[in-house]
């Protein structure tokens, strides 16, 4: 099981326009890049469900979580507002990227970042946050992330889950890389 991040396609000079998601991948020889890739419906549970994030086409500020069981398929969005504190008011059109970054018992643990629209709601009016959506009920984890003091944008990944179920957080620092945890 891996992820692919469709960095290169049939054109190497589009970098991003291969494909991407989760895949049972295969190999068929000795080497890398010597097998295939079967795209998954989204990050699978251990309860058979397949969990996916994206943003929603007609609003960027809705995150649709995909659920896909048994032939069954399932969308609950939930809308992203990110509101200002001085002074205190909705702010339309906040920019929102979401990434389903690791699995859970019954969930995703997806890194979120938001970017206002807006110039005037102060220094952190926007950033990263930990979203954590699950298939059995639970309620949402909705929480705000440390910033680094290095700019993460090359980091492929910046959530983990233990053996324990605890998620992680790595954090690009000045003195090397540092890992956050939340527990179960």
């Amino acid at each position: 099981m891996g992820r692919v991040l469709g960095w290169t396609g049939d054109d190497p000079t589009v970098l991003g326009s291969g494909p991407s998601g989760f895949a049972r991948l295969e190999v068929d020889g000795p080497g890398a890049g010597s097998g295939s890739a079967t795209f998954l419906a989204g990050i699978p549970l251990a309860d058979g469900t397949s969990m996916d994030v994206g943003i929603d086409r007609v609003d960027p500020q809705v995150v649709d979580v995909h659920f896909t069981r048994a032939g069954l398929d399932a969308i609950q969005p939930i809308r992203i507002e990110l509101a200002g504190v001085r002074p205190a008011r909705a702010v339309p059109g906040a920019n929102v990227s979401v990434r389903a970054d690791a699995s859970l018992a019954h969930g995703v643990a997806v890194y979120v970042v938001v970017g206002p629209s807006a110039n005037d709601l102060g220094p952190h009016a926007g950033g990263a946050w930990l979203l954590e959506v699950f298939d059995d009920g639970s309620p949402l984890v909705w929480l705000r992330l440390p910033e680094s003091e290095l700019t993460d944008d090359n980091m492929v990944r910046h959530l983990t889950v233990g053996p324990d179920g605890s998620v992680y957080l790595m954090l690009a620092e000045r003195d090397g890389m540092h890992l956050l945890r939340r527990g179960p």
